[in-house]
């Protein structure tokens, strides 16, 4: 039994679809695999799964609950990392059941520059044990199948079971998509629906193959074959809630017919509202609520270095073409410009405050208490832009209160001196190569644009023309 608390609570993820960090290079292959996955995010799942880990260990739960698809193809080595990343559980029980891409499965690879070479697949019996932690849980084990049953609290019986249709051997062929659970595992679910009955335990149900059909267009190979025989023992017992995967999307069906399961599909955790379900039990009811992770407040700085950093390298290898800021303003990290913000409102304190490189990168630069790279990372010959300046506050129609940057302006005159001094602050400046002026237009109570809300200009083209057209290098 996981816990003596009779009200306890557990969550649901489904289809993370791991490929461990190590199986691949961030190449070419990789990147053309990657935009040919229907979807799935494939460069973060280590960092997403880990935080989520984190917040499991913060918050408690008493057990979590995946309903297959834990790896991408089934990699031996994706499988180990998974449970490595929740290894640090101190108080929460994972609980994992296999879906159709992880048991020998011969889409198994690692990618290398241009290439996919060979990744070793995942047994049944290399299952049990990459995830023993699991399955020293169990109530129960069906020795036919990767099926398990585990009591929850003293009112809960946990059944979950393995709808994957697999070999006995690794495979040279597509892994299916269909699933069933056959007569043999039936007959154990039967018992143990048996149990749970004699001893006054209701049956919370797990697979990663659906009980329902959950899109009259798209449902062959998604609901398992042998739904009706599924259906009639579930009935038979009055199971009513049922957690499932495989199809990517959340959704909740109600009981069908004569089955009296409500069926929840929780989304793939791999794509990008990283969906989850946390569920609340006590002795008379259990409430269910679909959250996404939010997972900067559970990331490390190196973890939120390492994402940043590969968007980047993505982006590169989508677009080589063009330059990539990994951070606009400051805390760059593998950036190929060196961007900047200022918003002093003197032309001289512009200049003065970016006129060397030292100046640049220094740990704090004038108006912000950040500096301009992150920890572990320096210049190395980026071209310098002051990408955001300015900010010049300059009312001319607005009512109530209002903001900008600075002593706000009182006339033309003194806007238009404003701009120009700020502007040869930067243009006079050797070492910047470029900038870009904050903001175009107002925006409701930001009354820092060069154009007022509806869009028409506070001062006249040649004028504006005057200070940002006439560059001096």
């Amino acid at each position: 039994m996981l816990t003596q608390d009779k009200k306890t609570s557990f969550w649901v993820i489904s289809d993370t679809h791991l490929i461990a960090d190590s199986l691949h290079d961030h190449g070419q292959a990789f990147s053309q695999m990657q935009k040919t996955s229907q979807g799935k995010d494939l460069y973060y799942q280590e960092i997403a799964l880990s935080a989520f880990a984190r917040m499991a260990e913060e918050k408690k739960p008493a057990a979590i609950i995946v309903t297959g698809d834990i790896t991408f193809n089934g990699e031996r080595v994706s499988a180990e990392k998974f449970a490595e990343l929740f290894k640090p559980l101190t108080k929460t029980k994972l609980l994992v059941v296999p879906g159709n891409h992880d048991i020998y499965d011969s889409w198994a690879r690692e990618f290398r520059g241009k290439k996919q070479y060979y990744a070793g697949q995942i047994s049944p019996r290399m299952w049990r044990n990459i995830f023993k932690k699991s399955y020293e849980n169990a109530l129960s084990i069906d020795r036919n199948s990767l099926a398990y049953s585990v009591q929850l609290n003293p009112d809960y019986l946990l059944i979950l079971a393995d709808s994957n249709d697999y070999g006995k051997e690794e495979s040279s062929t597509a892994p299916a998509t269909a699933g069933f659970l056959g007569k043999e595992q039936r007959k154990w679910i039967k018992e143990q629906l048996q149990y749970a009955s004699q001893n006054n335990l209701r049956v919370i149900f797990c697979m990663h193959h659906n009980l329902y059909a959950h899109n009259p267009a798209v449902n062959k190979g998604y609901v398992v074959d042998d739904y009706r025989e599924l259906r009639k023992l579930l009935a038979q017992y009055n199971v009513k809630l049922v957690f499932s995967g495989h199809i990517h999307a959340q959704n909740i069906m109600p009981p069908q017919n004569s089955c009296p399961a409500t069926e929840i599909v929780t989304a793939s955790f791999c794509s990008n509202d990283q969906g989850y379900g946390v569920v609340k039990v006590s002795p008379k009811e259990i409430s269910y609520t679909c959250h996404h992770f939010k997972m900067d407040g559970y990331l490390t700085d190196k973890e939120k270095q390492d994402y940043v950093n590969g968007v980047c390298r993505q982006t590169r290898l989508w677009d080589a073409t063009r330059p990539v800021i990994s951070n606009d303003g400051w805390e760059h990290t593998e950036s190929d410009l060196l961007t900047l913000h200022c918003y002093t409102q003197n032309g001289d304190d512009l200049y003065s405050a970016f006129d060397t490189v030292e100046k640049c990168c220094a740990d704090k630069y004038p108006g912000h208490d950040r500096g301009a790279f992150a920890k572990g990372y320096g210049y190395a010959g980026q071209p310098v832009l002051i990408t955001e300046y300015g900010g010049t506050s300059f009312v001319k129609d607005a009512v109530g209160d209002n903001w900008g940057y600075g002593e706000a302006v009182k006339n033309d005159g003194e806007y238009l001196s404003r701009l120009k001094a700020l502007t040869e602050g930067i243009e006079k400046n050797e070492l910047v190569c470029g900038f870009c002026y904050t903001q175009l237009s107002d925006v409701y109570q930001e009354v820092n644009g060069l154009l007022k809300f509806d869009r028409t200009p506070k001062e006249g083209f040649e004028e504006f023309r005057a200070v940002f057209g006439e560059k001096k290098k």
